[in-house]
């Protein structure tokens, strides 16, 4: 049993591995058998994680499929091309025309596909610079430009945060309610995998947005106070805003339940959402509680890395800043496994290729495997080894899965 570098005290357990395969990551970076570009290259990866890694269940990214429905594409702009040029290509060359496809291999193999969307970013207007360098965000979905209103706005009212809408409307949830509705249609999958993870702009400081004038009127009703023009209890507030997510988290429980599909839900450690959003309330006890989530992914991190040196100040929870966080195996054994155990929810930790300075390395996630209290790790497809590895800009990788030692193996799915 190698030695702890927690203080919590460690258990020889078996862990799960689920991946999540970054399919549009594969198209634009992959090479020769990495690059999944047709059906047969599909199961034979499937076979191969499934057997190498005991992979059960497999998260499939398909930003693709809402970027092509739902959204404004940049293609013809030049600005835009230049980051974005070789996925469209190798994206309109590939054999993969339909999201079944990754349902339909992975079920050949024996295996669960849950279909993998971030589910908090619009994309932005084209004059808003994403990165310090200059590119414009290469989409935005036309519901955020049609209706501007319901994008989150400051105090002021004259400022709002582009890529973020405001899920306290019941239009907004409606929306996203139906694409998740329409995507399962299209492929009837074991279940969802919805990520906070996002690209856009940060807020200035964390209570920078979140002043839409529904938010508004109800803060009023409740405590008799107008939050645009008085002081007020801004922990109230914060806790208002996060209502909305839990309302949407039960309409989508509500839409999968009649298939017996899974909604697995991955969130930043912490009390808050944190950047790039602000301080809502993240009222994780809650979803887990009242079974509005069967699986919970901790430690998703939207941080300096996506926006190049963009951050903010005044977040309640900042998971690459280390702010308002336990560590990491107190976390794991302490907060979150004994209420997801209570409630009968898989608990699994987030780990992947775009690593920064507070997200685990392999000594650290072998050791995190020996503790109780969690279920396993999701692991992205470009932490894999060698092969089906991906060469994401240029970036080095600092461990790989086929280097650790996770536990003695690995759990079946429920």
């Amino acid at each position: 049993m190698c030695a702890s570098v927690f203080s919590v005290p460690i258990v020889r357990m078996p862990k799960e591995i689920i991946l999540r395969v970054h399919w549009p990551d594969h198209l634009e970076y992959g090479r020769g058998e990495a690059r999944l570009d047709n059906r047969e290259k599909l199961a034979v990866a499937v076979g191969y994680w499934k057997e190498r890694f005991g992979v059960r269940r497999f998260y499939w990214r398909v930003d693709h499929w809402f970027i092509q429905r739902y959204c404004v594409e940049r293609k013809d702009d030049r600005e835009v091309s230049r980051g974005w040029s070789r996925f469209w290509e190798q994206l309109a060359a590939s054999r993969i025309r339909e999201v079944a496809e990754f349902v339909e291999v992975t079920r050949a193999a024996g295996a669960q596909a849950y279909l993998y969307l971030p589910f908090l970013d619009e994309g932005l207007p084209r004059d808003l610079l994403y990165r310090p360098r200059g590119t414009p965000y290469p989409y935005q979905s036309r519901y955020s430009a049609a209706h501007p209103e319901f994008v989150e706005v400051d105090r002021s009212g004259k400022e709002r945060h582009w890529g973020v809408l405001c899920y306290s409307y019941p239009e907004v949830r409606r929306y996203r309610l139906e694409m998740l509705r329409d995507l399962l249609a299209e492929a009837p999958a074991d279940g969802l995998h919805l990520c906070t993870r996002s690209y856009v702009l940060p807020a200035a400081h964390g209570d920078q947005f979140g002043f839409n004038r529904l938010v508004v009127d109800e803060y009023r009703r409740r405590h008799g106070v107008d939050i645009l023009h008085s002081d007020f209890d801004l922990e109230s507030w914060r806790r208002l805003r996060g209502e909305s997510l839990s309302l949407f988290l039960s309409e989508v429980k509500a839409l999968l339940r009649p298939a017996g599909q899974r909604l697995s839900l991955a969130v930043p450690r912490g009390n808050y959402l944190g950047p790039p959003y602000g301080n809502l309330h993240l009222d994780w006890r809650k979803w887990v509680r009242d079974g509005l989530v069967d699986e919970l992914v901790v430690n998703v991190i939207s941080g300096r890395q996506l926006t190049e040196g963009l951050s903010g100040y005044g977040y309640m929870s900042n998971g690459e800043d280390g702010i308002g966080l336990n560590p990491l195996d107190e976390d794991l054994a302490r907060v979150y496994g004994p209420v997801c155990r209570r409630a009968g929810c898989r608990l699994y930790l987030g780990a992947g290729v775009d690593l920064n300075r507070r997200e685990p390395d392999g000594k650290q996630l072998e050791a995190l495997s020996r503790l109780a209290g969690f279920d396993g790790f999701v692991f992205t497809t470009g932490n894999l080894g060698e092969r089906f590895a991906f060469d994401k800009r240029g970036r080095p990788i600092a461990w790989t899965i086929e280097e650790l030692d996770l536990g003695g193996g690995t759990c079946s799915s429920p």
